[in-house]
């Protein structure tokens, strides 16, 4: 019997090339042993299978999403999303020829057996694991998943092998052509992800160009999870071209300009559809959004409505749009239209609507603002991307030029102007912009030269500094200083002739000169030490412009001496040489492209007098904030005032309250003020005023003694003002936003130091940078300096540890990377979580209580209790407490500082009878609410830090005549103070467990370093000691409510020298005889006069005498801010189904959690402020942490 090639795909076995008695033998073997009765094996589901894991043999069916090279991608609709995929490897082969036969196409159904095996995280069946496949069918391939970024981002591997829909994409940072095995970003405004193209087995893709506008992707999602990751990283594989589509619908063009007077006085607004069949219609909604500037009335026409499309090729729609003039001046406004549809698969983008006054569009911005404030203003507004760093989003290099010839600069009819002489390049339809300028002799001329800070990204893509230029004027221009030139001293002269460029060194007719640039000096091959440049006359203020620009969106990269050469001369062009209707409109286009950001000097002349030339332009004994300081150039002479943290050889930390965190930072390099800080003149807490030259070392910022820009002085303003409070970040935080953290004080929780063979720390050069990961698998430089760390040669912790200490950059690969975390002083690396500035403890119903000791039981017994378990003292001066947002507040005066491990209370009158507090103690509390009230902690800079809700607002208990307290102090949840165990019915100002101020101040609850079966092995840490004899642990188990200790003869000595220390010690310890159980631990403080006092517990337990533990740890950051991440890490056995989910303070259920690798992420996005629970089960086990949310 002959089999046709297609009928014998519906069964296939591995061919191999036997001969006949072979293949026959075993043949007649399997025939005689095998029982009549012998079944194939069985299906499963492509989800179940997953769930088998590597080394499992299953048969699955589905439905082929992507054939290509070597691969093969198909699905079904089990699984978590209603699909599951699974990977086919082969390269050689039936399978593989079937591949490349287009038998094994999308749509086809498909059986395969075979062995599943894993790579990187890809479960797969891969060469000989494949046993059998059949061909069932040909159909449509399934419908791609509608999903984020950000949702693939949370819950990947519910999507990995499967076909998803990705709308309105961008890359981050494009170039022009994709290439095989390189990864590239791309965002969708909710997540960034990896888009990665494979090698050539696996896609069609390298070489097309990569979309420098907004895509749809349809096409696999995948997982990349080596085992030096942490965690999986998600990505989206394109396998063929078409996988990056146009939106479905969407606007053509995305952008345009309108006039209020003059010029084109109005615009059309088109909308096309594509990809619709012949009886499908689709209806679309046009609104006005609340992103732009402007709104719907300032426009004549309906921009509000719907359009229907129909059939297969549906012709557009438009919109006639009109700016209406209104008599106001206000320069140029923007307005967003967006499309929406019920539609599951709209993409539309928005359409950007650019309204100007008049074609030349000039208003006066900020008016009143000069200096160093005004500098800042403009940062913040029109330099700055998303994540805080200088300048806006921009394209890529390469993109940039491209845009550049092909749409900024470009006149219409292809024609390109060079921006130095006007010479007359062509672009002709669908040549690549870069290559057609090159043969013309054109490039991309930065009008800010690299090497004066334009060198780096995005610096170096920014097209707001970017001309066209014919290539010899560029190299002549070289990085000289814009100048004015004598006729009778020019050495040569630049024009052009048409497309005919000039270079003479004869001068040019009078009538003729302002159309030519003028040099002194060489090209840049053997540049000239003296060498100026003056561009043609006509684009002389334009130039200005530029560099005013970049000045003020890159402060930390331009070169101060290079500015200070040319500033009279451009401030003369900007005010001789106004802003013209073209270099307007090239604004408002590179708007379009670069984050709808303009170049504000474009935008009101007045702007560089005002930044550049006031009196408050940040030099001399005007006092600048930091955060100004910093926006200052470089070679500047500035004053500031800050207190001092840090010592690292001879860079001295020291802050303020400005930035955008909160804070912000800048070192004082001085050998005068390394020795004062060394000999105990200046210490930490002191606030100084300094005064010196700024300038910038791979990246960090600095007051240099050492410049040759002026002299550095300093003098202490204020002995003892306080450390300020280290800000609690995570390393993604640092890594994308370093600038705001550089030289301040912070805080990361659970740094795993990678030891890199050494056992003890090496300090100083390369051999003091140690590779450290956060949570979240995150790295960052841990760096050791050379100079005055305490950890120089202490051993390297096997263990997790948290951070508290400055925040340093040697970014010797760009302006914006190196940030590194400096370990100086002895606590900067300590066990356990960073601890927070807390409501600790509150009383709103005092009932039969007189804590002020005036014989009377009301409203001014009740009070609030504020801890600080920071670690640090803690300048408290200005912190507000009230029960509601605008409500009547109680405000710490200034001077305030609290201690390590203390408390402040507030009454509502009086003062606590017996002054028992040890900390600070005052009166003036707001009346607390008996039926309930959210208590807030507020910061004079950064908002509310912390809020306790009771009673009706909220979940904290509340009784009469008992206080609500945490338990442990800082960072435990709220419970009844009666419910404690050793106290009565409050604490306050004092320790919530044993009612008196603690001569032992801890760094926190003892930690687990060890548990084996029937014994743990303790840590714990203390900041003081006084009078202390020595220590006694405690256990109970997790539901009991006594605590036994250990063993009384076992007292853990002091290791405080007469039991008296002002610094911290470490102290290990192993309890023994533990029967099998959870069990929390506490330490007792033992003193010499046989007193007894307890530290915080344990607020996680511990299993001991079971081979796998399970446990939930607590959230950090916590509070959380408002588009921040949460992470609560556990463990649970290999074996338990781990499900995880978030509640709001009433008990329901809000959000269902993925708990991966060992963390839980609570992510901001979405959720309002308030107390939330994540509830972590593992069988018939359950652990709950709560998370503040504040915004």
């Amino acid at each position: 019997m002959t089999l046709s090639r297609k009928m014998a795909l519906t069964l296939r076995l591995l061919r191999r090339p036997l001969a006949l008695s072979a293949l026959l033998l075993p043949l007649l073997l399997l025939l005689a042993a095998a029982p009549p009765a012998a079944q194939a094996q069985q299906k499963v589901s492509i989800a179940e299978a997953r769930q088998q894991g590597t080394g499992a043999t299953v048969t699955v069916d589905g439905v082929v999403t992507r054939a290509f090279g070597d691969f093969v991608r198909f699905q079904d609709q089990s699984g978590a999303t209603g699909a599951s995929g699974l990977v086919v490897r082969q390269t050689s082969g039936d399978f593989y020829d079937d591949i490349q036969d287009g038998l094994l196409r999308p749509g086809t159904r498909l059986t395969v057996t075979g062995t599943i095996s894993e790579f990187n995280g890809l479960l797969q069946i891969n060469e000989g694991d494949l046993s059998s496949y059949s061909v069932d069918g040909q159909g449509e391939a399934p419908a791609p998943q509608r999903i984020s970024l950000q949702e693939l981002q949370s819950n990947g591997g519910d999507y990995v092998s499967e076909l998803v829909r990705v709308e309105d994409l961008r890359f981050t940072n494009p170039g022009s052509r994709f290439a095989n095995d390189q990864s590239y970003e791309v965002t969708d405004g909710t997540a960034t992800l990896t888009f990665r193209v494979q090698g050539a087995d696996e896609t069609t893709l390298a070489g097309t160009p990569i979309p420098a506008d907004s895509f749809t992707y349809t096409g696999l999602s995948s997982v990349f999870n080596p085992d030096y990751l942490d965690e999986a990283a998600y990505q989206l594989i394109p396998v063929r071209n078409t996988d990056i589509g146009a939106p479905r619908v969407g606007f053509s063009p995305r952008y345009a300009l309108a006039y209020e007077q003059g010029g084109d006085a109005d615009d059309t607004l088109a909308v096309r559809a594509a990809g619709l069949t012949s009886d499908e219609t689709l209806t679309v909604t046009l609104t006005v959004s609340d992103e732009g500037t402007a709104r719907s009335g300032e426009l004549t026409g309906a921009v509000e409505q719907q359009l229907t499309f129909s059939g297969d090729d549906p012709t557009a729609k438009t919109a006639a749009l009109a700016a209406a003039d209104d008599d106001e001046e206000e320069g140029v406004e923007r307005l967003e239209v967006a499309l929406s549809s019920s539609s599951d698969f709209l993409s539309g983008g928005r359409f950007t609507f650019w309204i100007l006054d008049d074609p030349t569009a000039q208003t006066t911005l900020y008016a009143g603002m000069e200096g160093a404030s005004l500098l800042e203003q403009l940062r913040e507004d029109f330099a700055s991307s998303a994540d805080g760093a200088p300048g806006p989003p921009t394209l890529g290099y390469d993109v940039a030029r491209d845009t550049l010839y092909d749409t900024i600069f470009n006149q219409g009819g292809g024609v390109v102007r060079g921006y130095y002489t006007g010479l007359r390049a062509t672009l002709e339809p669908g040549e690549d912009p870069s290559n057609a300028m090159s043969d013309d002799d054109v490039n991309a001329e930065h009008l800010w030269p690299r090497s004066k800070g334009a060198g780096n990204e995005p610096a170096l893509s920014n097209m707001h500094i970017l001309a066209p230029t014919w290539a010899p004027a560029n190299s002549a221009r070289c990085n000289y200083p814009y100048s004015e030139i004598a006729d009778d001293q020019t050495e040569r002269w630049f024009g052009a002739d048409g497309s005919s460029s000039v270079e003479q060194t004869n001068a040019p007719p009078e009538s003729e000169r302002d159309a030519f640039s003028e040099v002194i000096g060489n090209d840049c091959g053997n540049p000239s030490p003296d060498g100026v440049f003056e561009p043609r006359e006509q684009v002389e203020g334009n130039v200005a412009r530029k560099a005013f620009y970049f000045v003020m969106a890159y402060p930390g990269r331009a070169s101060g001496s290079f500015f200070d050469e040319q500033q009279a001369t451009l401030r003369r062009w900007n005010d001789r040489d106004p802003v013209s209707a073209t270099e307007q409109r090239r604004n408002v286009l590179i708007a379009s492209q670069q984050g709808n950001e303009l170049n504000p000097f474009q935008l009101d002349s007045t702007l560089a007098r005002r930044a550049f030339f006031s009196d408050d332009g940040g030099g001399g004994d005007d006092v600048l904030t930091i955060a100004q300081a910093r926006g200052q150039l470089n070679d500047n002479v500035v004053t500031v005032e800050g207190v001092f943290t840090r010592l690292e050889g001879s860079n001295a930390r020291i802050q303020d309250e400005s930035g955008a965190t909160g804070a912000s930072g800048l070192v004082v390099r001085s050998d005068a003020l390394e020795r004062d800080i060394e000999s105990g003149a200046v210490e930490p807490g002191d606030r100084l005023r300094v005064t010196g030259p700024l300038d910038t070392y791979v990246g960090l910022r600095q007051l240099n003694a050492g410049s040759d820009a002026g002299s550095l002085s300093y003098e202490v303003i204020e002995d003892g003002a306080g450390l300020p409070p280290a800000q609690l970040v995570t390393v993604s935080e640092l890594a994308d936003s370093g600038e705001n953290y550089e030289s301040e004080l912070v805080r990361v929780a659970s740094l795993s130091i990678d030891a890199g063979g050494d056992s003890t720390f090496s300090a100083g050069g390369a051999e003091g940078n140690y590779e450290t990961t956060g949570p979240g698998g995150d790295p960052i430089t841990l760096r050791i300096p050379g100079s005055g760390s305490f950890y120089a040669d202490e051993p390297i912790p096997e263990t997790p540890r948290s951070f508290r200490g400055v925040a340093g950059q040697f970014g010797t690969d760009g302006p914006d990377n190196g940030y590194q975390l400096l370990a100086i002083r002895e606590r900067d690396l300590f066990e356990g979580e960073p601890g927070l500035l807390a409501v600790n403890e509150f009383l709103a119903a005092p009932d039969d209580l007189d804590l002020n000791g005036d014989g009377a039981s009301d409203e001014g017994d009740e009070f609030v209790e504020i801890v600080n378990t920071t670690g640090d003292p803690f300048v408290l001066g200005g912190y507000r407490i009230s029960t509601e947002s605008g409500g009547e507040t109680y405000t710490v005066p200034e001077g305030v500082t609290l201690e390590p491990n203390r408390g402040a209370t507030v009454l509502g009158d009086g003062a606590l009878a017996g002054d028992e507090a040890g900390g600070f103690v005052d009166d003036g509390l707001p009346a607390l609410p008996d039926e309930g009230a959210a208590i807030r902690l507020t910061s004079p800079t950064s908002g509310v830090m912390q809020s306790a809700a009771y009673g009706s607002e909220g979940p904290v208990s509340q009784q009469a005549g008992v206080s609500s307290a945490r338990n442990p102090n800082g960072t435990g949840a709220f419970a009844l103070q009666n419910t404690f165990g050793v106290m009565e019915n409050e604490s306050a100002g004092q320790n919530n467990v044993s009612g008196a101020a603690l001569p032992v101040a801890f760094a926190g609850a003892p930690q687990v370093a060890e548990v084996e079966p029937r014994a743990v092995v303790l840590t714990w840490r203390t900041l003081s000691e006084t009078g202390n004899a020595g220590f006694r642990v405690q256990h109970r188990r997790e539901q009991a409510s006594g605590w036994t200790t250990t063993s009384s003869d076992a007292l853990v000595p002091s290791k405080a020298e007469g039991g008296d220390s002002d610094g911290g010690h470490t102290y290990r310890h192993r309890v023994d005889g533990l029967a099998p159980g959870r069990y929390v631990f506490r330490i007792q403080q033992v003193d010499r006069a046989g007193g007894a006092s307890t530290g915080p517990a344990m607020t996680q337990a511990v299993e001991v005498g079971r081979s796998e533990g399970f446990a939930l740890r607590a959230a950090y950051p916590n509070p959380l801010r408002a588009g921040g991440t949460a992470t609560l890490e556990y463990s649970a056995a290999a074996s338990a189904e781990v499900e995880a989910a978030l509640y709001n303070s009433l008990g329901r259920r809000v959000r269902t959690l993925q708990a991966k690798s060992g963390a839980i992420r609570v992510e901001a996005r979405g959720l309002a402020s308030g107390l939330y629970f994540v509830r972590l089960s593992a069988g018939d086990r359950t652990a709950t942490q709560s998370v503040t949310l504040v915004r």
